[in-house]
């Protein structure tokens, strides 16, 4: 299915019916595929989830004339809209889709019933000129696709799906069409200041949800008790796990998510 804007068409699928949706935003340079353990999961405890794929990525175009996090927290207000009914729905965003997920709240707080911020990149770290250099240059075609699954793969650090070869094979395949590989270098370097600020104007529930051996945090612990300092999340940190808990271990996040949702007295979407 296709969600329809004037900077681009957004595609998602859905899957199962429910009194609660859960939209499911996958981190950058990855597909929306990447909830394929979490949506059963979520589907046995009776939501119906959505999952989208960003800007760029997978079966989105990658002509998009804006590449940002706040493009992707508008792309998820429309999806509301379009597959929602207007109603509200809670939001899973991964990394620096979480950050997108707590624009939309701020901006569309009756699109949005509840966050779940999975490894939330939500604040800017600096990086040094000539790594950013270096990143520039590496995010090309045609050896970017293949050094950026590398690094995807890094970012596991307890367990290894399953079916990680073939997905890696269908996630490279998809960064080497063409205008792919430009969508991960401009959202590599995507400003998340217009989340930051935002922070504590976030009015719904929130979980916060990290792996503790993820190499995109210095401190996952620490960067946990700040983004509950600014939301009131309720923060879940997975021992051993790195930058993909609902990868690493399904079983273990969807039951925190799940319990917590269905914990919220707050309106829910069907």
């Amino acid at each position: 299915m296709e969600s329809r804007r004037d900077s681009g068409v957004v595609s998602y699928d859905v899957f199962g019916e429910g009194d609660s949706t859960v939209i499911c935003v996958p981190s950058i340079g990855d597909l929306k595929e990447e909830y394929r353990y979490l949506v059963p999961k979520l589907r046995e405890s009776g939501f119906r989830v959505i999952t989208m794929d960003i800007q760029g990525m997978g079966g989105s175009p990658s002509d998009f004339t804006e590449f940002s996090a706040v493009a992707i927290g508008s792309d998820i207000i429309a999806l509301i809209d379009t597959a929602c009914g207007g109603k509200p729905a809670w939001v899973a965003g991964c990394s620096l889709s979480a950050c997108s997920a707590v624009w939309a709240a701020v901006e569309s707080p009756e699109n949005v019933a509840g966050l779940v911020l999975i490894s939330p990149a939500v604040r800017d770290e600096a990086i040094p000129l000539a790594n950013r250099i270096l990143y520039w240059v590496a995010l090309r075609p045609p050896w970017g696709p293949g050094l950026w699954t590398g690094f995807y793969r890094s970012l596991y650090r307890k367990n290894e799906p399953h079916d990680f070869e073939v997905y890696l094979s269908k996630l490279k395949e998809n960064l080497s069409e063409r205008g792919r590989m430009r969508s991960v270098r401009i959202m590599t370097f995507a400003s998340r200041e217009e989340c930051t600020k935002r922070l504590d104007k976030v009015r719904c529930p929130v979980i916060a949800i990290y792996g503790s051996e993820d190499p995109d945090f210095k401190e996952p612990g620490k960067e946990g008790e700040w983004v509950k300092k600014k939301t009131d999340a309720q923060v879940e940190i997975f021992e051993g796990v790195g930058h993909y808990p609902h990868i690493e271990v399904p079983d273990e996040v969807a039951s925190k998510i799940t319990s917590y949702i269905h914990s919220r007295d707050y309106p829910l979407s069907g």
